[in-house]
């Protein structure tokens, strides 16, 4: 007889192998730190401690070669850092301190006990949300940095940063964070740079909403900042933009009303010391989109190219002092312009496309001075500023009213091309005024009565 019963099956568990957090990559090749990303989002710090120079996961799940920290001998570093991170939200911070811990008073290291790099560094990201943070390090070379797609923010120098590091706050608003100086001012010279590069300053970004901002930070070399499509924000100098109404940089009021409210009462021209300063060149380059740049305590021992496209630009500079020529373009149909308590020693060449709103007050222009509003209608607004050579006003197609305040002092007549002096309204310039701090958002702070 043959059995039906089925023989009995045997069970066998089978282990699996521990999962394993994906690791960074660290390491020196002919004096060269070269640290690779993982394909997760990492987060890392590089610091110095010492004679070691470190590199760090900021959170439990970043490890450096499989480890939380990786270090290295600061004398085996004869060269450059080079920094490549893959795909996905990554967080970037360089430098020897947590500027957090610090306050004016104290900050008079002028980038001493950060770290120190003897050559050049730089830092490359995928696509994804990526954050990079420099602050408190000493360059000898060049740093360069450039993000792949998505919302990416860069950060040189302490202060008010974009975006909080987990990503929960992604905005390009650095004026919503609370300002690391309020604006106290030096008696001469400049407050201390924790950022100091002895060559050049470049940042590039991709599609996404980007921004940049640099502060605190001397440049020996040039400085060249460049944005991809969408909306961008670039911005330079410490904490938000002052003196267009409320109480200027040192504390005086402002007038209460009509034009008068869109500047601080009179005194010398210009600000506070510069907390950025660049030896070369700047070039500042916003892709298409809805854009802002703000160029501010700053000077700038060469020229500035500035050029902005898309559909709507907001352009403005403040205490912003350059020793060369100095070029702001934008093809941008709506356009949004202040220049406030500047300082231009070279040629001053301004051209807009569009429809614009424009405003130049307290500021002082040593050579030729060109303003070209091309495009439908205009307004320009100008007071309490000086021309020592020719200034020339073309406003273009469209009705254009510029009003010259009588307080500007002009070394010889200014042409007006284009415009007729029967354009001129004075309460629809106020209302320009207000559209410009409107525009600027929390970068003007402050409203008329």
């Amino acid at each position: 007889l043959v059995s039906s019963k089925r023989p009995a099956m045997l069970l066998n568990c089978e282990q699996l192998e521990p999962r394993r957090t994906l690791s960074v990559n660290a390491f020196l090749s002919g004096g060269k730190l070269i640290i690779i990303g993982s394909p997760q989002a990492d987060r890392l710090a590089i610091t110095q401690a010492g004679d070691q120079i470190l590199v760090s996961g900021l959170d439990a799940n970043t490890l450096v070669n499989r480890a939380p920290q990786a270090s290295f001998h600061m004398s085996d570093l004869k060269r450059d850092v080079f920094v490549q991170l893959d795909g996905g939200d990554n967080v970037v911070r360089i430098g020897g301190e947590d500027e957090s811990s610090h306050t004016d008073e104290a900050d008079d290291h002028s980038g001493e006990g950060g770290l120190v790099l003897p050559g050049n560094l730089t830092i490359k990201t995928n696509s994804g949300h990526d954050a990079v943070r420099v602050s408190f390090v000493q360059i000898v070379g060049n740093l360069q940095i450039s993000t792949g797609a998505g919302a990416d923010t860069v950060d040189i120098g302490r202060g008010p940063t974009f975006a909080s590091e987990d990503h929960t706050e992604h905005s390009t608003s650095i004026a919503a964070a609370e300002p690391h100086d309020d604006g106290g001012c030096e008696d001469e010279g400049g407050p201390p740079a924790d950022v100091i590069i002895g060559g050049s300053l470049s940042v590039s970004t991709s599609g996404g909403d980007d921004g940049v901002k640099v502060a605190f930070t001397a440049i020996g070399g040039s400085l060249d900042i460049s944005t991809g499509t969408d909306n961008d924000t670039v911005v330079t100098g410490r904490g938000p933009i002052r003196g267009v109404h409320g109480e200027d940089e040192c504390g005086d009021s402002a007038a209460a009303s009509g034009l008068a409210a869109a500047a601080v009462d009179a005194g010398e021209h210009g600000g506070k010391p510069a907390d950025v300063r660049v030896a070369g060149d700047v070039s500042v380059s916003v892709g298409v989109g809805n854009d802002l740049f703000l160029l501010k305590n700053m000077h700038v021992g060469e020229d500035v190219r500035a050029l902005a496209q898309g559909t709507t630009a907001r352009l403005g500079t403040q205490n912003l002092q350059v020793e060369g020529d100095t070029s702001i373009a934008s093809t941008a149909a709506y356009n949004l312009v202040a220049i406030l308590r500047s300082q231009f020693s070279g040629d001053f060449n301004l051209k807009t496309g569009g429809v614009d709103l424009a405003l130049i007050d307290r500021s002082s222009f040593a050579s030729a001075v060109d303003i070209s509003l091309r495009g439908d209608s205009d307004a320009l607004c100008i007071r309490d500023s000086i021309f020592l050579d020719e200034v020339g006003i073309d406003g273009g197609p469209g009705i254009d009213a510029v009003f010259l305040a009588d307080d500007n002092l002009f070394a010889e007549e200014v042409e007006l091309p284009h415009i007729e002096s029967g354009d001129v309204d004075t309460q629809a310039l106020s209302a320009t005024v207000s559209d410009i701090d409107v525009g600027f958002g929390l970068y003007l702070q402050g409203h008329p009565n």
